[in-house]
């Protein structure tokens, strides 16, 4: 597989530098002509993921080298060598939304590591230093200033982009509204930026005094977190986000789902654990949710407006809400199950059936809400006989989606029930005769 990744990792730096080489002449080229700053940004990212991606293709070459001496403790130190170095080389294409995501992302670890531990901290955080702690929040807040760097020139194509638009000959006062909200957008956009790298600054000189303290560098790492999180709430709607937590709690359901095959608790609980904490991030980003559409659901009906531009109106924004707080109940739920398995991983293998249903019910709650907000535009629904059918598709579909569901269940009890009579059969070997269980063959 290590060989492999580095073929692939390979013949990408292979097309890159290719790329990067090319004529800067377009001239030729329709999709280029028609976009030069979006030409010109892309044969800049090529460029400068070259020297990543040739030091992710160093460290998986030394991977393999060392597999090949069985020296799993390098190889494994390599192979996290090449995953960053792939990382550093995959941003240098992210566009807008993608690079304040992973600075949000970020930054948000930053103030983990500087926040005190808490009482009922895990052990690896409350025998890592702080000088430790402090060392990694300056390296993500350094790879921060780097992307707010690099935001700077995004925004200001955006605004160029827009300001010939605004500029235009007697637009609508529809159109003429947009367009100036779209400014006004950017302008606030690039005003958080500079806030939150003025931030990222200020932590930089304190995390390299000659005594950094976390207890010093936690405000402007704060303050930082919170200017990207009002960057990110500009560029994100709440849909965006209920889908994004949607696919997100499908993904925690399917690993809770892959450990109930798991019957070894030393590999059990670590997993179970991270599960857990997922499960638990999921349910407060649904709490915050709820809460922001409960807001937006006050405003509509306060301001009697019958319906907003996406024509959502109050009544279905309070039914959204009310389906995110549902299922951020199932979410809550599934967490406390999870706890109380992971408690128990160590004497017996745990039922997460119980929190398997919990979170299948969160996810539809949440594809209900996304209905609500996302109502059939204008045009999609004149026939009313395709209408009425593709009606009736959709309530066909839960009863198959539902069996489907019970089937793949029915495969995890049968599958579980195999390893733990598997299991009994070893251990009753072990005790019968006294005898070393005999070696099967493999090959």
């Amino acid at each position: 597989r290590q060989e492999d990744a580095a073929a692939r990792t390979g013949e990408t730096l292979r097309r890159l530098e290719a790329a990067a080489a090319a004529p800067e002449s377009t001239a030729n080229a329709p999709e280029a002509a028609a976009s030069p700053p979006a030409a010109q940004r892309l044969r800049e990212a090529a460029t400068q993921a070259l020297p990543h991606l040739r030091e992710g293709l160093d460290a998986m070459r030394s991977a393999i080298a060392a597999l090949e001496n069985e020296a799993l403790v390098e190889a494994v130190a390599q192979e996290r060598l090449a995953a960053r170095a792939l990382a550093r080389a995959i941003e240098r294409f992210a566009d807008l939304r993608a690079l304040i995501e992973l600075a949000w992302s970020d930054q948000a670890g930053a103030v983990a590591l500087l926040e005190p531990p808490a009482a009922t901290a895990s052990e690896t955080a409350e025998i890592t230093p702080a000088a430790q702690r402090v060392d990694a929040a300056a390296t993500l807040a350094a790879n921060n200033r780097e992307r707010l760097e690099r935001m700077a020139s995004m925004l200001k194509d955006m605004q160029d982009a827009a300001a010939p638009a605004a500029a235009g000959e007697a637009p609508d006062n529809g159109e003429a509204a947009a367009e100036a909200a779209a400014l006004e957008r950017l302008a606030r956009a690039e005003s958080l930026r500079a806030a939150a790298l003025a931030e990222l600054e200020t932590l930089a000189r304190t995390v390299s005094e000659s005594q950094p303290s976390a207890a010093r560098a936690l405000p402007p790492a704060q303050a930082a977190l919170d200017r990207l999180a009002a960057l990110r709430r500009l560029f994100f709607s709440i849909v965006e986000h209920l889908q994004a937590l949607a696919a997100e709690q499908s993904d925690t359901h399917d690993r809770a789902a892959t450990l109930q095959f798991e019957s070894r608790a030393d590999r059990l609980a670590p997993e179970l654990g991270l599960v857990a904490q997922r499960q638990s991030d999921h349910a407060n980003l649904a709490d915050a949710l709820a809460q922001a559409l409960e807001r937006q659901a006050d405003a509509a009906a306060t301001e009697a407006a019958p319906a907003q531009p996406n024509g959502v109106d109050a009544q279905a924004l309070a039914a959204a809400a009310e389906a995110v707080r549902a299922g951020a109940g199932n979410m809550h739920a599934a967490n406390a199950i999870m706890a109380a398995a992971l408690s128990a991983a160590a004497s017996s293998s745990p039922d997460l059936e119980p929190a398997l249903d919990e979170q299948i019910a969160a996810v539809e709650r949440l594809q209900e809400a996304l209905r609500l907000l996302q109502p059939p535009r204008e045009g999609e629904d004149q026939d009313g006989a395709a209408a009425a059918q593709a009606a009736n598709a959709q309530q066909a579909e839960p009863p198959a989606e539902e069996e489907e569901r019970m089937s793949q269940r029915q495969a995890l009890r049968r599958l579980q029930a195999i390893r733990d009579r598997d299991a009994q059969r070893r251990r009753e070997r072990g005790q019968s005769a006294g005898q070393p269980d005999p070696v099967e063959k493999d090959w």
